[in-house]
């Protein structure tokens, strides 16, 4: 092979690798991750508010309001945890919510101040088992509580 053909061919092998390396980086940094309780100050930046006919909803104030509202759990009495959905909600005594951020988002600690926003979780008179909420972190298995009748 010539010395042209050489630097063509360690070109374009250069060239492919930055391009999926480039491709696969941006990928990876799109993918969401759950947020970090202490990290994103959440305790002063959620809370549950409870209407008269029994709705309850999730507020999400400054940085809280930008992060992604990612999984709903419930908790049982005997302090097992499962996702919440219509059929084991009837059996839990707890409701835990979690929010995700974008990877990039979090490694440039750039997350922004969004306008505050409420999310339904549920309604107390069609759950009269759940006695609280909490922000659970299944990173740590911690719980965060945020309200209780």
């Amino acid at each position: 092979m010539s010395g042209t053909v050489k630097k063509v061919l360690i070109g374009g092998i250069l060239l492919a690798i930055l391009l999926f390396g480039g491709v696969f980086l941006s990928i990876i940094m799109q993918v969401d991750k759950p947020a970090d309780y202490e990290k994103y100050n959440l305790a002063d930046d959620i809370s549950v508010e409870v209407e008269d006919n029994g709705d309850v909803y999730l507020v999400r104030r400054n940085k809280a309001a930008s992060l992604i509202f990612i999984f709903s759990y419930v908790r049982y009495s005997h302090g097992e945890y499962d996702y919440a959905n219509k059929k084991n909600m009837k059996e839990a005594v707890g409701f835990g919510v979690e929010l995700a951020v974008n990877r990039a988002v979090d490694t440039m600690n750039c997350v922004s101040v969004s306008k505050p926003n409420k999310t339904f979780l549920f309604n107390t008179e069609e759950y009269p088992k759940i006695k609280e909420v909490f922000y659970y972190s299944e990173q740590t298995g911690k719980e965060y509580p945020i309200w209780s009748k």
